[in-house]
């Protein structure tokens, strides 16, 4: 991909931006248009105010299609109805307006909650897909849709299967760290999780494989015990008594604990290195504060 190729981010938050940063970071030839629902301060690449949900808004988008396409939105609500208007409404809608070419390149932006799994399991492309959880059973379903959608026979389509989001230490860790009873269950427990700007990368480099996987995981190289987390935490915000409690117990902890371990095996094969490889590079150099009564919490 030598030439300018047109992207179009359908989803102008915190990924989108994220991926319009690295980007230009490794100075790729995209010119690129982003979507999103609602106005937004000057930014470097050309914004189009349209709703995913509302088709006739999609006209914005002009006439001429995307060399590719990046559908990460996210939906207002964490409910069922929320998530099948933003991942499979929003997606049919899109593809419909023919804003890509017919030989275009579409990642659709996924969540490891599509795997079922939670007895600490390991877990790739390859393993079962059975999620319990309405969330997981939705995005699904907008995975078979952007990988059975229609196109010509260079048309290539991506599902990246991102685990929790972050950018800083989650609120949700910092509370757990302010609490004096620890719930076991919740420290017995495998979690995963990718940077922000590793998830943009990640994205950045499938755009500009020869030839992209149809599913991909996207975490970084440690699944770690909430426990382990929280501890590292806990010494790293001089709450040593805290430190202590946790660390007493994590070394049982690994036996029976729920969850899931997810590979990013595959991701590694084709080049991908994340520059924070667990949470201890993550969270490093993000101040540490108490939870406030607002902010973000990783999905």
């Amino acid at each position: 991909m030598n030439q300018t190729q047109r992207l179009l981010i359908a989803g102008y938050g915190r990924l989108g931006q994220a991926l319009v940063t690295a980007n230009d970071a490794a100075a790729v030839a995209h010119a690129i248009t982003a979507l999103r629902r609602s106005t937004m301060p000057a930014s470097s690449v050309h914004v189009v105010r349209a709703d995913l949900g509302e088709p006739e808004s999609l006209t914005a988008l002009g006439q001429q299609p995307f060399d590719s396409i990046v559908y990460c939105p996210t939906p207002d609500q964490r409910d069922a109805k929320a998530y099948r208007h933003t991942y499979v409404d929003g997606l049919q809608n899109l593809l419909a307006s023919q804003a890509l070419k017919t030989d275009g390149r579409l990642i659709f932006v996924s969540s490891t909650a599509v795997y079922g799994q939670d007895d600490g399991a390991h877990v790739d492309e390859d393993s079962a897909t059975q999620p319990a959880a309405c969330n997981g059973q939705i995005l699904l379903q907008a995975e078979q849709l952007a990988l059975q959608w229609p196109g010509g026979r260079q048309a290539q389509r991506c599902c990246v299967r991102l685990a929790g989001l972050y950018a800083g230490v989650p609120q949700r860790y910092l509370r757990m760290l302010s609490t004096t009873t620890q719930n076991p269950h919740a420290l017995q427990h495998w979690s995963n999780r990718i940077h922000l700007l590793d998830a943009a990368r990640l994205i950045l480099l499938l755009l500009r494989l020869p030839t992209m996987p149809t599913v991909i995981n996207g975490v970084d190289n440690e699944p770690s015990l909430q426990a382990d987390v929280l501890h590292w935490l806990a010494a790293h915000n001089s709450a040593a008594d805290t430190a202590h409690t946790l660390s007493s117990n994590t070394a049982a902890m690994a036996s029976g604990a729920s969850g899931k371990r997810i590979s990013n095996a595959l991701a590694h094969s084709l080049g991908f290195i994340p520059l924070y490889p667990s949470y201890r590079q993550g969270f490093l150099g993000n101040e540490i504060t108490q939870p406030s009564a607002q902010g973000g919490e990783s999905l």
